[in-house]
């Protein structure tokens, strides 16, 4: 009788042990699946953000790209601008220069060539 006692108490310790042990494996999995959920998520999260980072970038270049266009654009209206403002500096000067020198054919005229000749000259 103290045999089967022992058997009895010793198979009943043996199936709380067997009963406890089960219940923390079955604890650990359902942690182990709420971290790989979780795993899961952040590697989402991660490839979303690295997508964006490299939408980002691209813009990133892409506005460079566009301003240096647009810089190389500016460079080249500046010169632009100081080439008419040279020209239109020598046209206003031009002027000038063609006054003088008309009147000084004139006084040329008037002193080579007789007055009456000097009105066939002036309209050739």
């Amino acid at each position: 009788m103290r045999l089967d006692e022992a058997e009895s108490s010793s198979s009943k310790g043996g199936k709380k042990m067997i009963q406890k042990m089960e219940s923390r494996v079955h604890e650990l999995e359902s942690i182990v699946e709420s971290e790989q959920r979780r795993s899961q998520e952040y590697e989402k999260n991660m490839r979303k953000h690295e997508k964006r980072v490299s939408e980002m970038t691209a813009q990133l270049e892409e506005s460079r790209r566009s301003h240096d266009q647009y810089r190389d654009a500016v460079e080249q209206l500046e010169v632009k601008i100081k080439t008419f403002k040279r020209q239109s500096e020598e046209a206003v000067s031009q002027p000038t220069c063609f006054r003088n020198s008309r009147s000084m054919n004139y006084s040329i005229y008037e002193i080579c060539i007789p007055p009456a000749k000097l009105s066939t000259y002036g309209q050739a």
